[in-house]
């Protein structure tokens, strides 16, 4: 294999993180991926990511963009397989649908848990474990399907020649907070107030190799915390994830790289979906079931989620999307007052009728 140095790959990856910034696709990474040597990946890469069903309207972006990052997965890394964290209340359409796209290549860990507010967010946690309780030689890499998929496939390859040039067993991508002090105290130790990002965490085979936690503690450890809250809070995840890393002092062998991402476009379809309805399954699901024992929702205390710093993208996104609320809910208010007095109109017009009826 050709040797590159590792200060060489810090200088690539400096640069292109100050030509963009963390939602900007626009980077080009052919010099960077010319100046890096082909990754061999012969052992091959699994990759672990949740997919769970609240509301339809909400499900079939994530189910869409499940199936259009595990084509484009196979696509690039035909020797790769995937883990599927996910919910009871998901249909067995759907399932067959990503093993179809997965070309049978998916396991599924399906999740029941108790009745609480939020309960749904524990599945994007429980992720992790796949991290350090996947047997075999692969590379295990954690990632969001809503992302785009190219551009999640180029950090990857970037990150493992990081690992590689380091000789580190692991990495993880991270957000800053513009909180001074973290409340949980479980900030990553680096400069300033920082949490790791769920979009990109990647596990060489040598990292799961005599680590000290056995097999289902991470499991444990989550039930533990979320048995004292009431509700399971949007963000929880990442969270418990650096908790527990902080409790097993794994992250004093991790490399950190700031997270670059982009959400996939909700306007565009995924076309290779009607194709791939048309074939018909005829294997077997690989299913693994899993109960949580969350407690009760009747508990006063409540979780603590960090902010996360925005930067300029995500400003104007958020500004954009409470405006689109805004404008919404005085569509829905100008509707119901048409409503009402459509319905006044007729009630009118009802009691007239009768009182021609009784003369």
């Amino acid at each position: 294999r050709e040797n590159v140095s590792f200060k060489r790959l810090v200088t690539l990856f400096r640069e292109e993180e100050e030509q963009g910034g963390k939602e900007n696709p626009s980077i080009d990474d052919s010099r960077t991926c010319s100046a890096i040597p082909s990754l061999s990946l012969a052992r091959g890469v699994v990759f672990s990511f949740a997919l769970f069903c609240i509301s339809k309207s909400r499900f079939r972006f994530y189910r869409d963009s499940a199936v259009k990052f595990i084509i484009q997965a196979k696509l690039m890394l035909p020797s790769c397989s995937f883990v599927a964290h996910v919910n009871s209340r998901l249909p067995r359409d759907d399932l067959e649908l990503l093993a179809k796209a997965a070309q049978g290549d998916i396991k599924f860990i399906e999740y029941e848990y108790n009745k609480k507010s939020g309960g749904h967010w524990v599945i994007c946690a429980m992720r992790f474990s796949t991290l350090w309780e996947h047997e075999g030689p692969e590379i295990v890499a954690v990632v969001d399907v809503h992302d785009n998929a190219s551009l999640m496939l180029k950090e990857l390859h970037k990150i493992v020649h990081l690992l590689g040039a380091q000789k580190r067993t692991h990495a993880l991508t991270y957000w800053e907070s513009d909180e001074p002090v973290c409340a949980n105290n479980s900030s990553l130790p680096l400069k300033g107030h920082c949490h790791t990002d769920g979009g990109l965490c990647v596990w060489m085979e040598a990292g799961r190799k005599g680590l000290p936690m056995p097999d289902g503690e991470f499991q444990a450890f989550c039930e533990r915390v979320l048995q004292q809250v009431a509700r399971v809070p949007h963000g929880a995840d990442e969270m418990l994830l650096d908790s527990f890393l902080q409790t097993w002092r794994l992250t004093d062998r991790v490399l950190f790289i700031p997270h670059r991402h982009l959400i996939r476009d909700r306007d565009v379809a995924v076309k290779e979906i009607d194709s791939l309805e048309l074939i018909e399954f005829t294997g077997e699901l690989d299913v693994a079931k899993v109960c949580l024992d969350l407690g009760t929702r009747w508990t006063p205390q409540s979780m603590y989620i960090c902010s996360e710093r925005e930067d300029e993208n995500q400003i104007k996104a958020r500004l954009k999307r409470d405006e689109m609320q805004i404008f919404k809910s005085q569509i829905r208010k100008r509707h119901r007052k048409h409503r009402c007095k459509k319905s006044l109109r007729e009630n009118a017009t009802r009691l007239r009728g009768r009182k021609r009826q009784r003369r």
